[in-house]
């Protein structure tokens, strides 16, 4: 009679335990389960924000791009202002004079007469009325030159800058497709972990059954 009922107590002490161990299992997945949940849910603001950044980044590209057209049109169309108001208007009255067709000789003199004017060498004073004129139209010519170049080293300093941008945003996007590839294979993971432990729960319940079978037809 007492080997009947101390082999009673332990299948039952065997199939408590392994219900201990499934109820702290099933807690342990249920905190794990809301911090998932908290997880997601910060990632998918984080996303979200990302989004309006890049919105507005390419409204910003889009802004700039216009400005520069604009300042493009402006530079072809206006006539560039002097330091000077009197050599400013001088230079409106000289351009009304015809005399637009310069030699080679011409253009070797206006050259030097433009680097000694440049150098500080030749005072304004002393200059003729025809050098005067085509120091001013040399000048004029630079000084276009000088704001396209500008212009366009601006514009593709903003070109690249917004290309740095779109990388981010791609490695964010990489980085992300990477996170979620971690979560389902974690998520996976447990859901085999948790089949395996119904498995072990299953084995150990029929081993104490048969041990208990056993038992009792061998006390009977």
């Amino acid at each position: 009679m007492s080997s009947s009922t101390s082999s009673r107590y332990r299948e039952s002490a065997a199939v408590t335990a392994p219900t201990k161990v499934h109820d702290q299992h099933s807690t342990s997945f249920a905190e794990e389960h809301a911090l998932d949940a908290i997880a997601k849910e910060a990632e998918l603001r984080l996303q979200n924000q990302r989004e309006q950044n890049r919105e507005a980044r390419q409204l910003r590209h889009k802004e700039l791009e216009k400005k520069a057209r604009d300042d493009d049109g402006g530079d072809s169309t206006s006539t560039p202002v002097t330091p000077s108001t009197p050599m400013s208007s001088s230079r409106s009255r000289i351009m009304n004079i015809d005399g637009t067709n310069n030699n080679a000789m011409g253009a070797t003199t206006n050259s030097l007469l433009l680097q000694k004017f440049l150098n500080g060498d030749t005072d304004l004073r002393s200059i003729e009325q025809r050098d005067l004129r085509r120091l001013l139209s040399e000048l004029e010519t630079k000084y276009k030159t000088s704001m396209i170049a500008n212009s366009s080293m601006y514009n593709e300093k903003q070109a690249l800058r917004y290309q740095v941008d779109t990388f981010k945003d791609i490695l964010d996007e990489h980085y992300e497709t990477l996170n979620q590839a971690k979560r389902q294979l974690k998520e996976k993971s447990k859901v085999t972990n948790i089949f395996i432990l119904i498995l072990n729960l299953h084995f150990l319940e029929s081993r104490s059954l048969v041990s208990f079978y056993s038992n009792n037809y061998i006390y009977i």
